[in-house]
């Protein structure tokens, strides 16, 4: 692990437990770039399985982290399919937030 990399770890608070917490909900593979990224974002176990409770099967920790960051939450999900917008994947969500504003 680079000095660089490692303060960002430590700046960020980025533990064995916040690993861990993650591997105890089905990701087991996280790398160090995916858990900064999910801290910076304040992205939880919670979070997650609120994701994954939206019917795409287990989502990948990419996606995740790109739908967290374009403000593609699974509320905005809901809300989209309510509206009548039901797709059978995450990435359409984060597509469909990228051209339209609700």
């Amino acid at each position: 692990v680079s000095v660089q990399k490692s303060l960002g770890l430590k700046a960020l608070n980025v533990t064995p437990e916040f690993i861990k917490s993650f591997q105890d909900v089905g990701y087991k593979n996280i790398s160090l770039d995916d858990a900064v990224s999910m801290k910076a974002q304040h992205i939880t176990p919670t979070v997650v399985k609120e994701y994954n409770e939206l019917g795409f099967g287990k989502v990948s920790m990419q996606e995740i982290i790109s739908a967290k960051a374009t403000g593609t939450t699974p509320a905005y999900i809901k809300g989209m399919m309510d509206k009548g917008h039901k797709f059978s994947s995450l990435q359409k969500y984060i597509t469909l937030k990228a051209v339209i504003e609700d």
